[in-house]
């Protein structure tokens, strides 16, 4: 997984680890809640502990872009 983030340099803004196995394009986070992420088609992912601030921050600020 380590490999496909440094990949990903260039546009790795958009892309962020939410999980051990998880590496989700920030675009496609629909919600967060309990430890867990929806993405738009409905597809349910695990959130771990350690990047479940980042994900907060993520689905918040897309929260706050559509509601202007």
């Amino acid at each position: 997984m380590t490999d496909m983030e440094q990949e990903l340099t260039g546009i790795q803004e958009r892309f962020i680890r939410v999980h051990r196995d998880y590496l989700v394009n920030s675009r496609y986070l629909s919600w967060f809640w309990n430890q867990e992420a929806g993405l738009m088609d409905g597809t349910r992912i695990p959130v771990s502990r350690i990047y479940k601030e980042r994900v907060e921050r993520v689905v918040g600020e897309k929260r706050k872009k559509i509601m202007r």
